[in-house]
């Protein structure tokens, strides 16, 4: 998702500092998944199964991307009966913006992102995490941009791989190994504040 075009463009926008500062992200990623097979790897504890891993990861993603490191994060979380965590709502704390997220496989959920700034905002369309287009809002302005993604969207992750290694980069400037090394630092805080457990560790 970080290199997405539409998610680039918006971030591109926000940090230039176009909309203000960033006061509210709200984010979430879901989709009917409890009746699948409870020995498969969505509901299955011993596969790290549950949503936070499997989908949680982009809302969470998208708050690191935009406002960083939280300094207190608030969980609350609904088990399946075979122990994997089966939606989880997180709220991400920082000191002038608020980060609200939430994963789930019990039902549906809009998945569409909205980043909140003192002047307007931005929307990341359905589905957020590979949009094709975003909604640009500043004061009474209101702007639709289209961004078709190459085919299913995988394809600006593999060129900006290749870009690297042509370059001689060990990592992207977009995503380097401590963005990563952070991400799932989130992901491990959020799993010790859920009491999200797994048989491996």
């Amino acid at each position: 998702s970080r290199f997405n075009p539409s998610i680039q463009q918006v971030y591109n926008l926000v940090k230039k500092g176009e909309l203000g500062a960033i006061s509210y992200l709200r984010a979430d990623f879901a989709f009917p998944a409890l009746d699948r097979d409870p020995r498969g790897r969505l509901l299955n504890p011993s596969l790290a199964g549950g949503s936070l891993l499997d989908i949680g990861i982009y809302p969470v993603f998208l708050a690191y991307l935009f406002l960083g490191i939280p300094k207190d994060i608030k969980v609350s979380a609904h088990f399946h009966t075979t122990g994997a965590e089966k939606q989880i709502a997180m709220i991400f704390d920082y000191d002038e913006a608020m980060a609200v997220l939430y994963s789930g496989f019990s039902s549906h959920s809009e998945m569409k992102a909205e980043i909140s700034c003192e002047s307007g905002s931005a929307i990341l369309n359905p589905r957020w995490h590979h949009a094709e287009s975003f909604q640009w809002q500043k004061g009474e302005e209101v702007r639709e941009v289209f961004r078709p993604l190459k085919g299913s969207g995988y394809i600006y992750e593999i060129e900006e791989v290749h870009r690297c290694l042509r370059a001689g980069a060990r990592e992207s400037a977009l995503w380097s190994w401590a963005d990563s090394i952070a991400l799932h630092s989130l992901l491990d805080r959020v799993r010790g504040l859920a009491d999200i457990n797994f048989p491996a560790g």
